[in-house]
């Protein structure tokens, strides 16, 4: 006679195997459907894939490699003619050593000095400290004026020199160039995130390419220069830049796309990728550019000029002036001017939340965008739990005491750039995180340990540099800020 213990036991098995059998004749025509498309369309030696090799938003065929063969032959170099906007940076055709690349714009260089007070110098010193030998190699390509999109194909390519580790760190550059949309189709961000997870498969290339593929066959998209020809480089250019809500969602949205490029090329590659937040300076900078909606009528276009005219008479009293900013952000909420008043008023009163509100707005609603804006950020941020992907969050690591909402402006030298104490601060950060991805074998008590000595590293890296460096950098950076405020001459 059989057990009762027996007689469950089938009944349990043949459940379990009733349930195997269910997901598998719902996986097979999945199978079947990426075996098709397989054969159908072999993997030729231009992936099929948009998200990779092609942006569909902009054409990017004039680009040129950022490194070539030196004439040693032994190393690869980033040639002469590129130093407009890049700075000197080589490695070593034969591996030795541990690699990794630092890319973005100009925050990455160290603008507006140069490579050596970047972060990626001063994380290169610390690295070499605690694994000297064979020496780390951290290689600079940071552009200046260099939005993700140009960073993404410099992701691409310095995949093929064999990197232990990618950091990036973008945001800042992406309304400089002039260029249109082609009507596309919308990618929800979830979509965005499987595709990228699962570009390896036939099936998803393909739907990736559809996806991307122009709404009207007729247009193209914008080829760019093979370098950066931003509005501001031009005469007057400030007076390239208007409100356009419909392009601003277009500049975001290609940003995101451009972020989800790097993360499927080093997910293939197998290749960790680190994306630092942009962080920008929203306390000491005034937005670029205010500008009233091109949709007014002529009434209400002197109605609000009147306002603001009277918001910026700095012989009225200070609350007549704020009155004029609250009735202005009735009638139009974006106007950057007001809403920057509105938060240098509240935090000089120590209201942190609203001050942080108001100057996160300013920013947000410049007619000039020449910062990161809060999407943007937040674009980034959500990258947390990407597979192989990790995230500093910049702005918090440089937040003001008061709040966490926005970086504190002693770390910034205009309204983007890091001082030397910033990129110290960051290069800090950066260490610290990379071991705890084990990108750097150390546990905790060497963290605390080895302190000491790579602070000194720096402290006498610092002691090469003699005051003429220093004075260049003050020196390029007024012409930044020339820049910034649209008094680029002509050349």
């Amino acid at each position: 006679m059989r057990s009762s213990s027996s007689a469950e036991t089938h009944p349990r098995s043949r459940k379990r195997l009733f349930r195997i059998f269910a997901i598998l004749v719902g996986v097979l025509p999945l199978l079947l459907i990426e075996l098709s498309l397989r054969l159908a369309y072999p993997k030729s030696a231009e992936p099929i894939q948009d998200a990779v090799d092609n942006d569909p938003l902009v054409d990017l065929h004039q680009l040129r490699p950022l490194f070539e063969v030196d004439a040693t032959g032994q190393r690869m170099s980033i040639p002469k003619e590129r130093y407009n906007f890049f700075q000197p940076a080589s490695f070593a055709l034969q591996k030795t050593g541990k690699r990794l690349f630092v890319v973005g714009g100009s925050t990455v260089q160290g603008r507006p000095y140069a490579t050596e007070t970047s972060f990626a110098k001063f994380l290169e010193l610390q690295l070499r400290v605690v694994d000297p030998d064979p020496p780390w190699e951290v290689i600079n390509c940071g552009g200046v004026s260099y939005a993700s999109y140009r960073v993404a194909a410099i992701v691409k390519e310095v995949l093929n020199y064999q990197p232990d580790g990618i950091i990036v760190y973008t945001g800042h550059n992406e309304f400089l160039e002039d260029r249109t949309y082609a009507p596309q189709r919308r990618v929800p961000r979830w979509a965005a995130r499987l595709l990228a997870s699962a570009s390896h498969l036939r099936s998803v290339e393909l739907a990736s390419q559809w996806i991307h593929q122009d709404a009207d066959p007729t247009s193209q998209p914008t080829q760019l220069a093979a370098e950066v020809q931003a509005r501001l480089d031009k005469h007057n250019g400030l007076d390239a830049y208007h409100r356009d809500p419909a392009w601003h969602q277009q500049v975001v949205d290609h940003f995101e796309l451009s972020l989800q490029r790097m993360i499927v090329a080093c997910q293939a590659a197998n290749v960790p990728l680190l994306f630092c937040v942009p962080a920008s300076d929203v306390v000491k900078t005034p937005p670029f550019k205010v500008a009233f909606p091109g949709s007014l009528t002529e009434d209400q276009r002197s109605e609000q000029a009147a306002l603001w005219k009277k918001a910026c008479d700095t012989v009225r009293p200070i609350d007549q002036r704020l009155a004029a900013c609250r009735s202005l952000l009735q009638l139009d909420p974006d106007h950057a001017g007001a809403a920057y008043m509105l938060g240098i008023d509240a935090r000089s009163h120590g209201q942190a939340d609203e001050a942080a509100t108001w100057l996160l707005q300013a920013r947000d609603h410049d007619v000039c965008p020449l910062r990161a804006t809060s999407a943007m950020e937040q674009i980034v941020r959500q990258l947390v739990g990407v597979p192989n992907v990790s995230l500093l969050d910049t702005p918090e690591l440089l937040a003001e005491p008061r709040t966490t909402r926005y970086a504190d402006p002693k770390w910034f030298v205009d309204h983007v750039h890091p001082t030397v104490e910033g990129h110290q601060r960051i290069a800090d950060e950066l260490f610290r995180l990379l071991a705890a991805l084990r990108w750097v074998e150390m546990d905790d008590d060497s963290l605390d340990s080895t302190k000491q000595d790579r602070d000194q590293a720096i402290i006498d890296h610092l002691g090469t540099l003699n005051e003429s460096y220093f004075h260049r950098g003050r020196q390029r950076l007024k012409g930044l800020q020339q820049w910034a405020a649209g008094r680029a001459l002509l050349d």
